[in-house]
């Protein structure tokens, strides 16, 4: 019974890293802390959409979530060592898409 579980969780982490939007996402993250903000203008994404998106990235651990210094509705998001693992897939995904990011 535990190989099923593992096996469902980890069909679910690949659904949820390998959605359209999650690999936007953590690509636009890539290049440093980001605002939430700044990746709703940058992706043009649903606000509702986006925080789905950074909730389940975070619950796998490809993104970490910090409170801004300033002002504490703000929320940085970086990406995590676990995140970076999943550039290459990224990358590939683009060559073969014939995306240009």
């Amino acid at each position: 019974m535990q190989g099923t579980r593992q096996a469902v969780t980890r069909s679910r982490a690949a659904s949820i890293a390998c959605d359209y939007w999650s690999f936007h996402i953590i690509d636009e993250i890539d290049a440093g802390q980001v605002r939430f903000m700044d990746l709703l203008a940058a992706l043009r994404i649903a606000p509702n959409i986006l925080a789905r998106r950074l909730a389940d990235l975070r619950e796998l651990g490809l993104v970490d979530r910090s409170q801004c210094e300033r002002d504490l509705r703000c929320f940085n998001y970086k990406i995590t060592e676990q995140g970076r693992q999943l550039l290459p897939v990224i990358v590939a995904l683009r060559g073969w898409e014939g995306w240009d990011g």
